[in-house]
């Protein structure tokens, strides 16, 4: 019988060759929220680095600078810190976990709100 370690180790490499074969694997669907917010979060500060113009709606590259970084925290905070919501001193507080789910909430509602209207300008 293989041993726990050697499962999970088993397990880590079929998904990584699942995401290279399909962008995802099976495990990431348990939580694909957080799988796709922390895809996006990571590729729009990769995009924001290599952009060299901004949309013609825009005033300037720096506006878009600040709309993509605006974005892609939205996005990273619920990836990344939406497993520890609601702890204060190590301690769970009900009270801080609906404060905590509401301010990443509305981070997330802006990033979201962002890439809708943003969409189509995310290319080089």
């Amino acid at each position: 019988m293989p041993s726990l370690k050697y499962r999970w180790h088993h397990n880590r490499i079929l998904q990584f060759i699942d995401r290279g074969r399909n962008g995802f694997s099976p495990y990431d669907c348990w939580n694909l929220d957080a799988y796709i917010s922390g895809v996006l979060s990571k590729a729009i500060t990769q995009y924001a680095k290599d952009a060299n113009g901004f949309p013609s709606n825009l005033e300037s590259q720096e506006q878009w600078q600040a709309i993509l970084a605006e974005m892609a925290e939205g996005f990273r905070v619920h990836a990344e810190e939406a497993w520890n919501l609601g702890y204060v001193d190590g301690e769970f507080s009900v009270e801080a976990y609906k404060q905590d789910y509401a301010k990443m909430e509305r981070k997330l509602n802006k990033s979201l709100s962002l890439l809708k209207k943003h969409y189509q300008s995310l290319w080089w």
